[in-house]
């Protein structure tokens, strides 16, 4: 399949369950009807995985959203004990919400981080692990790909002028800690 993206019939003919992914499935809302005819033909051969960022989007498209046929998982943010402070900062105490008695020291994959970090990069799995330079270049890109194009296409906002000077307004209040300041906010 990962060879010839349109070969469905490759997948048809497979003898053990195959799981098939299919990233920003919104874009081609014609995909839930495909995935409901052979997900209907046979329970037992296929799994699977839609990602979708815009349920909005699939909502207002009267999308097949395979009812009784799927669940949904939300991805979340790192949480404390699956990130550890700084070595040297404050630490971040952890109060379990449900004592279990023996808590073992989590160990974690994820590099420690200070909270001026965590604020200004968030706590996205995918992006803690890059390297600061490329941490910045996929959070400009996500922002300009997916944030400002989708408000764009989908026109959520009637005054795009007014919009966009929030936007760099919050952008100067959430610079680095070695940024300067700038002086003058206008709005108009």
């Amino acid at each position: 399949m990962h060879r010839d993206p349109c070969n469905v019939q490759a997948l048809t003919t497979r003898d053990q369950p195959a799981v098939v992914y299919v990233d920003d499935a919104q874009a081609v809302p014609a995909v839930f009807d495909a995935v409901q005819v052979l997900y209907d033909r046979s329970r037992d051969r296929w799994r699977f995985v839609l990602c979708v960022s815009s349920a909005r989007k699939l909502r207002k498209t009267g999308a097949n959203l395979l009812p009784g046929r799927s669940m949904m998982h939300r991805l979340f943010p790192l949480v404390l004990a699956e990130r550890p402070p700084q070595p040297g900062g404050q630490p971040l105490r952890r109060q379990p919400l449900i004592p279990l008695g023996n808590e073992a020291e989590l160990s974690s994959t994820f590099p420690p981080a200070g909270l001026e970090e965590r604020l200004a990069y968030g706590e996205l799995p995918g992006i803690v692990l890059l390297s600061p330079d490329d941490r910045q270049a996929v959070l400009r890109s996500y922002v300009t790909a997916h944030l400002e194009e989708e408000m764009r296409r989908e026109a959520l906002v009637r005054d795009w002028g007014a919009f966009v000077n929030f936007l760099r307004l919050a952008a100067r209040d959430s610079r680095t800690p070695d940024t300067p300041p700038r002086k003058t906010v206008r709005f108009s």
